[in-house]
């Protein structure tokens, strides 16, 4: 299990150097990609306690990301896990590869040079016990958010309120932070389809 994983960091990280570029939600999807021949790796895991008995689980998933073009970007998703429990025949410890995952992300529109960013998504994956595929739509006011509403407070996750509180807590803090009408939509488009959204954890 550990040489399958150091082999996938070892490839992905291959070839050529790194950077890392500012993500403001871990747990959401953005629209904008990566330039061009750049790739990023993204280390993602979980510890988590808890149940009746004692029990730990730790979970892993290693993000090697490309920039293929100025608009197409994908990923390639390495997703293990590991158990300590107890069980009837005593305490006992697993460690397993769950699946491979295959992100495609197209950007429709700019987060900075337009108005709102826009981007079709497409994910795959496949583990030894399921199969599935995940598509959406990423639509972005995230960059006028993150402008318009971090002067006054600290900038709130969107998920933190229901879709349908978001067009009344927007029309509160509107005038404040000066949006024009046409700007309050957009943020109200991006904070309700997002906060409709599950984050994204490693997978279990």
């Amino acid at each position: 299990m550990k040489r399958v994983l150091q082999a996938g960091l070892a490839v992905a990280l291959a070839a050529s150097p790194a950077a890392a570029s500012e993500r403001h939600f871990t747990y959401t999807y953005e629209s904008a990609v990566l330039s061009p021949g750049l790739r990023e790796i993204e280390p993602w895991s979980t510890f988590r306690l808890g149940k009746s008995e004692p029990y730990s689980a730790f979970d892993s998933r290693i993000e090697a990301e490309l920039g293929l073009t100025d608009r197409l970007q994908t990923s390639l998703d390495l997703n293990a896990g590991a158990v300590t429990e107890d069980t009837p025949a005593g305490r006992s410890s697993s460690t397993e590869l769950e699946g491979i995952s295959s992100e495609w992300k197209l950007k429709l529109s700019d987060p900075v040079a337009d108005r709102a960013g826009s981007a079709l998504y497409a994910e795959l994956s496949a583990g030894p016990s399921q199969v599935e595929l995940e598509g959406k739509l990423i639509l972005g006011g995230r960059r006028l958010y993150v402008r318009r509403c971090s002067g006054c407070h600290t900038l709130i996750l969107p998920q933190a309120h229901a879709p349908d509180e978001w067009p009344v807590l927007v029309d509160a803090m509107a005038e404040k932070a000066r949006l024009k009408p046409a700007e309050r939509e957009d943020v109200v488009r991006f904070l309700v389809a997002v906060s409709s959204d599950e984050p994204k954890p490693p997978r279990r």
